[in-house]
């Protein structure tokens, strides 16, 4: 029987995206699009939800390997994350989760 208290506990599935050749056509790119994945890595954990954190998948080696978790944990959300054109940061991403309570 259940008790009607039971929280479903999310699984959030993030990753970054990017293109392995361009890491030596634009200097430090690869390391903040990594920072950013890292920001909205955090605000995802702050929520409680479980995160499975892929990292930055720039081949398509890569990408068929980072299924592979993402199908055996059951994602209940999937977020790809980039860097925004405007402000240049994730914090466009971080906004809604920054403001979920669960």
């Amino acid at each position: 029987m259940s008790s009607g208290n039971a929280k479903h506990q999310f699984t959030v599935g993030l990753f970054g995206i990017g293109l392995e050749a361009y890491w030596q056509q634009f200097a430090g790119l690869r390391e903040r699009l990594s920072g950013y994945l890292q920001q909205v890595g955090q605000k995802v954990q702050v929520t409680g939800m479980n995160l499975i954190n892929l990292g930055l998948i720039d081949t398509p080696e890569k990408a068929l390997t980072a299924g592979r978790p993402l199908r055996f944990n059951l994602c209940t959300l999937l977020y790809g994350a980039t860097g925004c054109a405007p402000c240049q940061s994730a914090r466009c991403a971080l906004e809604p989760l920054s403001h979920q309570r669960h």
